[in-house]
């Protein structure tokens, strides 16, 4: 969840960059799934959970908190 805070001439925004596995709440960080969107310049990027190996999608909302889901949840 992000949060902005009040600042001289503006505002400072922190948000969440990690997550927990949807399948097996592994925690992941930034470091698993931000160099790879970076490198493809993709807003949707895919990795494997390093613990129960299931896909997950990744992505960005417009407050710039992580969303993720299972990719075999896609079409449910």
């Amino acid at each position: 969840m992000s949060e902005c805070i009040p600042i001289k001439n503006g505002h400072v925004c922190l948000v969440q960059t990690g997550f927990n596995c949807p399948k097996c709440r592994h925690a992941h960080s930034e470091m698993d799934w931000y160099p790879k969107m970076e490198e493809e310049k993709s807003v949707v990027v895919y990795i494997n959970c390093n613990n129960c190996n299931e896909e997950i999608g990744v992505t960005t909302d417009i407050k710039g908190d992580v969303q993720v889901w299972l990719k075999s949840n896609e079409n449910d």
